[in-house]
């Protein structure tokens, strides 16, 4: 596609051409903003880790932990949670932020892919075109509306830009380019281990350029390389531990990678079977077919202009796609926003199609926008699978229906909206596809809020037959057997759940709850201030205490503790309910009338002497 100024005076009609690449995605991508969460990775990298993330004085903690900020793990990405960091201090706290993160970094990619087009020898026009297919892309919408999908934005941001400077250093630029293309592979692998396949990239773009014999311009990024990804490797040893760091990848079969490539080729030409959790052995291969065939024909039907940019382009493209196939589970799945950088080599490819470079220039201006506008609309229409956790594993059981994880993960969401009914059924059809002990621990909490605690208990041992190390598993079970008046079963489970969980308040105050059915109020006292030195504002540990010193004649110190309860939890009906009774012990009449009218209120139990 020969350069036109047609398409260009139409970006330099208005706004520079990177304020209409940001209004074109904002217009595509601004209804994210208001997403949840979707509790695939992004409940985990948020709101379990809000402590570790509001706080600045934990940035040197973020290059000494995993990505969950644990001692050991898999992967180590310190700038994903430096990105995150920066959302919850502006946002403090806010979802919208992330997700506002997530916009805007996309949009920097964009504007970094445009320059890097332009380095690569398009004009102003067409670098935009490019740009805008690439930013409105519909394989790539997981990777903006999906909070932990921009660590592949993150990637490719950083990467484009040590692209960038590569590109301009190689061609007789300051050396400063040098240090943004050092920069940025720095930034990259701190980002995603997948850069460390970049070096490869870059030796292939020196082979491209026809440069060997300038040692000078390959030497001195060689030495950056190895000066950065040697402390690299040291740090993320010393993060994840040895044995996990220097564990050689396993990458799955060549059927299953065959699979998953075609998934992807038929992703890049035609997004129409867009999936937020694509499991292999559900994946439609006609879609990729045909779309091989598309990018075969566009190769060969015409000809090709550049044969090594041509071949650098596929190797990009095949070289960053190579880390998707490393199992990260035992069911194989190949997500989508991990196409983000290898959709950057695709469209270098296409580039390079005499095909494509014949048409005239109106023609094919007009071709893309129609193409991205298309896309755009996709891409618009996909977003609403990842608006929250409903939405996103509804479409994973759709596009998944042999996916167990997707089916009890369904379950959950259910689950959390009062929908046992609905979650059980997906917990049963998810043990029929896959055995689970999380699924059968899901399932026994279902039970047990049916109080079916028969069933409850034969899913909760189910778990323990597996692992008999899950202090919450024990809980649980006690809890059951505290349903059924199973007194002595439940004590020695809670005594196992205190042993295996030092730190957790819930074996304490369940106890501290069992001592009082057992009517050993001094019992359970010891019990839950144990439980409150460790949980001091815990509510139910409060009313309970209150109860057992109220049980003990203490009632002064009973009613301390209610009314520490009732502050933080003024609308509980169990503790309005314990003060009106309190009150009314102390001939306390009118205070114990408007608790017991709260409590009431609130749907809490009758007491007839309250009553009268």
């Amino acid at each position: 596609m020969r350069e036109t100024n047609w398409l260009d005076r139409i970006i330099r009609a208005g706004p520079a051409p990177l304020l209409w690449l940001a209004l074109v995605i904002g217009v595509v991508y601004f209804r994210t903003l208001g997403f949840g969460f979707t509790a695939l990775d992004d409940e985990h990298l948020v709101l379990e880790n809000r402590k570790n993330l509001s706080s600045w004085a934990n940035l040197p903690q973020a290059f000494r932990t995993d990505v969950y900020w644990r001692d050991t793990g898999s992967y180590y990405r310190p700038v994903l949670n430096l990105s995150l960091m920066a959302d919850q201090a502006l946002g403090k706290g806010s979802i919208r932020a992330h997700h506002l993160g997530n916009l805007l970094l996309h949009i920097l990619a964009c504007w970094m892919a445009y320059f890097c087009f332009r380095a690569w020898g398009k004009g102003r026009g067409l670098a935009w075109a490019f740009s805008t297919m690439f930013a409105v892309h519909p394989a790539l919408a997981q990777a903006v509306a999906w909070i932990p999908g921009r660590n592949d934005i993150l990637l490719a941001l950083f990467l484009l830009g040590s692209f960038l400077g590569l590109i301009k250093y190689v061609g007789g630029a300051s050396p400063a380019w040098l240090g943004l293309h050092l920069a940025g592979l720095a930034l990259a692998l701190f980002s995603k281990e997948t850069a460390l396949l970049a070096p490869l990239v870059f030796v292939a773009y020196y082979w491209k350029m026809s440069r060997w014999p300038d040692r000078a311009r390959l030497l001195y990024p060689a030495l950056g390389w190895i000066l950065i990804i040697v402390p690299w490797s040291f740090l993320r040893t010393a993060a994840l531990g040895g044995e996990r760091a220097l564990a050689w990848p396993r990458f799955i079969g060549p059927a299953e990678a065959g699979i998953g490539l075609l998934s992807y080729l038929g992703k890049v030409t035609l997004p129409l079977n867009l999936s937020v959790l694509p499991l292999a052995k559900d994946i439609n291969l006609v879609f990729g077919i045909i779309g091989a065939a598309i990018l075969a024909g566009l190769a060969c039907a015409g000809g090709l202009g550049d044969r090594k940019a041509f071949w650098f382009g596929l190797a990009w493209f095949l070289l960053f796609l190579v880390p998707t196939f490393i199992p990260s589970s035992h069911s194989m799945n190949f997500l989508e926003h991990r196409l983000y950088l290898p959709l950057f080599g695709i469209l270098l490819v296409l580039g390079q199609s005499k095909l494509v470079k014949k048409l005239p220039p109106r023609a094919g201006v007009a071709m893309a926008l129609v193409i991205a506008a298309a896309w755009g609309m996709i891409s618009f229409r996909h977003q609403t699978a990842l608006a929250d956790g409903v939405s996103f594993w509804s479409n994973a059981v759709r596009t998944s229906p042999r996916s167990g994880l997707a089916h009890q993960m369904l379950g959950r969401q259910y689950f959390r909206e009062g929908r046992t009914d609905e979650a059980i059924k997906r917990y049963l059809h998810s043990l029929s596809l896959e055995e689970s002990p999380s699924a059968h621990n899901d399932l026994a909490l279902a039970w047990m809020k049916k109080g079916a605690s028969d069933s409850a208990e034969v899913h909760f041992r189910r778990v323990l037959e597996t692992d008999s190390n899950l202090a919450n598993v024990h809980n649980n079970l006690a809890l059951v057997y505290f349903q059924q008046g199973q007194w002595e079963p439940a004590r020695r489970h809670l005594a196992q759940a205190e042993r295996l969980s030092a730190g957790d308040s819930d074996p304490l105050l369940n106890t501290g709850v069992l001592m009082l059915e057992l009517g050993r109020p001094d019992s359970a006292e010891l019990y839950l201030r144990r439980a409150l030195a460790l949980d001091p504002h815990n509510p139910e540990a409060l009313l309970n205490l209150g109860v057992a010193l109220s049980r003990q004649g203490r009632g002064e110190q009973a009613l301390a503790q209610l009314l520490a309860a009732h502050r933080l939890c003024p609308g509980h009906p169990l503790i309005n309910l314990r003060l009106a009774q309190l009150y009314l012990l102390s001939d306390r009449r009118e205070e114990a009338l408007a608790h017991y009218r709260a409590a009431r209120q609130a749907g809490g139990p009758v007491d007839f002497r309250l009553e009268k």
